[in-house]
């Protein structure tokens, strides 16, 4: 029996977008155990941090739009593939209004 993919969902004020919703579901097929933490404010640094405590075997990182994401202007995505792992990069189709909140349950 194989185990469930484990995917890491990087994300910020897309969180909550429909296009993440659909990765995540597309991905659920597979079997998903869901997590999530909050880590550094530079999304490359965060990423090699979880990278460092935990494996994975894909990453997914989810964006604003072009004309508005900083995390595409320093080519984030391209950045994560030098780190061995297949990379998705889901783009959001508008700005949310405002920031997610933190929900603990």
């Amino acid at each position: 029996m194989s185990h469930p993919q484990t995917v890491l969902l990087v994300a910020n004020r897309t969180a909550d977008t429909d296009g993440l919703r659909q990765a995540v579901r597309e991905r659920s097929a597979k079997g998903i155990m869901v997590g999530g933490e909050v880590g550094s404010a530079d999304p490359m640094a965060a990423i090699q941090d979880t990278l460092a405590r935990e494996s994975f075997d894909e990453i997914v990182i989810s964006t604003l739009p072009r004309r508005v994401s900083r995390w595409l202007h320093v080519d984030l995505p391209s950045k994560a593939k030098g780190l061995s792992l297949p990379v998705s990069h889901v783009e959001a189709e508008t700005v949310p209004d405002e920031e997610p909140a933190l929900a603990v349950r």
